[in-house]
């Protein structure tokens, strides 16, 4: 194995007349003022180390940063889908409370007070009698009636969920 290395030594640094014919290749691809200052440098400086310590410094900083803005994301949408979830889960008790027990026990909402739930969650019904025409303006005695569900968490106003339905008397 060192022959072999020593024959590709003197095949690359033979000299023919005197001239070296690794040196004629560099010149020739590479540029002779390139060669020398590689061929000069002895190991990286002070300042150069120092931008690289902060080019990666500042890479990094950056892909922990989209990171953390993916995984608060994610949270997020993963509240918003539990919060979703209970809301639903509401509509379908009102519903259903309105088929067996009545319209009026379902259009009470003394019946159905602030719930706290699971990590956090509060659930809120609100349910108000409104006009036939527009649906949101509010009309005692027109036997329809809009419910809001709101589930909310983190005590922020814009972490919520609100999901609405409408409930009428038919009898």
């Amino acid at each position: 194995m060192k022959t072999l290395i020593n024959l590709v030594r003197y095949l690359i640094f033979r000299e023919w007349h005197g001239y070296c014919y690794f040196r004629y290749w560099v010149k020739r691809f590479v540029g002779g003022y390139m060669f020398k200052r590689i061929k000069n440098n002895k190991g990286l400086s002070l300042v150069e180390t120092i931008l690289t310590v902060i080019i990666v410094t500042v890479a990094l900083l950056s892909g922990l940063s989209t990171f953390q803005t993916g995984v608060s994301a994610s949270v997020k949408l993963e509240r918003s889908s539990i919060a979703s979830h209970l809301a639903n889960e509401k509509i379908e008790t009102i519903m259903a409370d309105k088929e067996f027990l009545g319209y009026s026990y379902a259009s009470d909402d003394s019946n159905y007070p602030t719930e706290e739930l699971l990590e956090g969650y509060t659930r809120d019904v609100y349910i108000t009698e409104v006009d036939s025409t527009d649906l949101s303006t509010p009309q005692p005695g027109s036997g329809i009636n809009k419910v809001d569900v709101v589930v909310s968490w983190a005590n922020a106003e814009e972490d919520q969920v609100v999901i609405t339905t409408l409930i009428a008397d038919v009898n």
